[in-house]
């Protein structure tokens, strides 16, 4: 969660500036906190606040989404979004874009498998963004999360993700975590798993 929200943050500034460097300051004046963080936060407290079994999830989630998100206006939210927010009857709007995959990572936190991680992603993504393209890309967040915070391999988590090792996103991945190493997994060993 706290790593999914300095990322949000501190790519905040690239939003609609791509940078490929890794040479950035992390923290600059022009960063600030967006619709990710916010929503993601909103979800995580729906998940907090549901049931063990999760049943009433995509009410909770309905009420802490548009709670918290009308808490935020400012929060770069899509036009569409923004309309479901202050709506009578908060319904679907069958959005395609990368919005409900980055509010999902606490899904991966909340399930005790991957298959309920997928579940709880689906179920989260659906209250506004319910076309296939958009579950499909909140699970591809939410399944490596998942497998990550289980101390899997990089190695594991591709074969996970289905991602060939021909495939260009399989040598992009790899780009990506190089730098990084197992850090991240012994980060989940000594913080996360210590916790019980």
């Amino acid at each position: 969660m706290i790593g999914a929200i300095i990322g949000d943050v501190v790519g905040s500034r690239f939003e609609w500036n791509n940078h490929r460097s890794r040479d950035f300051e992390l923290f600059h004046p022009d960063c600030r906190c967006t619709d990710d963080s916010i929503l993601t936060v909103a979800v995580m407290k729906a998940l907090l606040e549901s049931k063990a079994d999760f049943s009433d999830l995509s009410e909770k989630a309905v009420y802490r989404v548009r709670e918290i998100g009308n808490l935020y206006p400012d929060g770069w939210y899509s036009r569409r979004f923004k309309a479901w927010l202050i709506s009578d009857d908060p319904a679907p709007y069958g959005a395609k874009t990368n919005g409900a995959a980055m509010r999902v990572s606490a899904c991966a936190y909340a399930a005790k498998d991957f298959e309920e991680a997928k579940r709880l992603s689906r179920t989260v993504t659906e209250i506004t963004h319910n076309s296939p393209e958009a579950v499909k890309g909140a699970e591809a967040v939410t399944v490596p999360d998942k497998a990550v915070i289980e101390s899997y391999a990089f190695e594991k988590i591709t074969e996970i993700i289905r991602v060939p090792k021909k495939n260009i996103m399989h040598k992009y991945i790899m780009r990506l975590w190089a730098p990084f190493g197992h850090a991240h997994q012994l980060f989940y060993r000594r913080n996360i798993r210590s916790r019980g």
